[in-house]
């Protein structure tokens, strides 16, 4: 498999990380106790841990594109607003998702900017679709 079909792979195994999270969070918001129930709370901080990972990784993995910012060579200005505010907000929601575990302070904070960086992960995904329809068409092409 080649690098574009392997980032595709990653790539939707990202947003099927995102989705269980979004779900587990949805669970833990519906539950009108003191305490979250103990097993959406692992599996919420569980799939956020390997979704903090995962984007680190897809940042690595994707280190062209930011020497191609750095070299002012992206044409879409747009896209690396939207890039770079995902990649803060997730780093804010992680840092309070932390905070958040011993004493529940910031978890508030938590939950306004997981969706903030919810909707521009979404944004993200959207902005590349052109990218994903031809990673998957390449690898069926006949040469």
């Amino acid at each position: 498999m080649n690098k574009n079909g392997r980032l595709f792979w990653f790539n939707l195994c990202l947003y099927v990380l995102l989705a269980l999270n979004l779900a587990s969070s949805m669970m833990l918001l519906s539950h009108s106790g003191p305490a979250y129930p103990a097993a959406e709370r692992i599996f919420h901080i569980l799939s956020g841990v390997l979704l903090l990972l995962g984007c680190g990784l897809h940042i690595w993995w994707n280190y062209k594109w930011f020497e191609a910012v750095f070299r002012g060579k992206v044409t879409s200005w747009i896209t690396v607003i939207i890039n770079s505010l995902a990649g803060v907000a997730v780093l804010i929601a992680a840092v309070t998702g932390f905070v958040s575990l011993g004493s529940g302070a910031g978890s508030h904070l938590h939950n306004i900017v997981g969706i903030i960086a919810l909707v521009l992960m979404l944004g993200h995904a959207i902005s590349h679709i052109p990218w994903m329809v031809s990673a998957v068409r390449k690898p069926t092409k006949k040469s």
